[in-house]
């Protein structure tokens, strides 16, 4: 399978378990926490969770190089963001509003910090797999 294609199906991983993540923090979090410290524990935990599937999966991408994994971690960004202000403007009519909630770090959103994982993700996998 083209490699574009494989980073694709991770990327879909990646929503699966962002959508899980979700839930969890409505259902469970968000009782216990409240909607501040349920949305940064969130973020934290989705964080953590795209660097564990990213060292399971990038093996399957190999062989790999530096700028590759640069690319790759680019594309999951841009799929990311691509997305989010798909929903957005579904669900809220305005895919700005995603953009200005992405910088609500004081209310507990750490996306930014989800979506610099998802960026760094593939090169930090690749150097401690040994992979690049």
């Amino acid at each position: 399978m083209p490699l574009i294609l494989n980073a694709a199906l991770i990327w879909l991983g990646f929503a699966v378990v962002a959508a899980l993540n979700g839930a969890l923090r409505d259902h469970l979090l968000a009782p216990r926490l409240g909607p501040r410290w349920s949305l940064a524990a969130s973020g934290l935990l989705l964080s953590g969770l795209i660097l564990a599937l990213t060292l399971v999966w990038l093996p399957h991408l190999a062989p790999l190089t530096a700028p590759t994994c640069w690319a790759i971690g680019g594309f999951w960004v841009g799929l990311t963001l691509v997305f989010e202000l798909w929903v957005a403007r579904l669900t809220k009519g305005s895919a700005w509003l995603a953009v200005t909630g992405l910088l609500q770090i004081r209310q507990g959103n750490l996306m930014l910090l989800v979506l610099l994982v998802t960026l760094t993700a593939p090169y930090a996998a690749g150097r401690l797999l040994a992979l690049i």
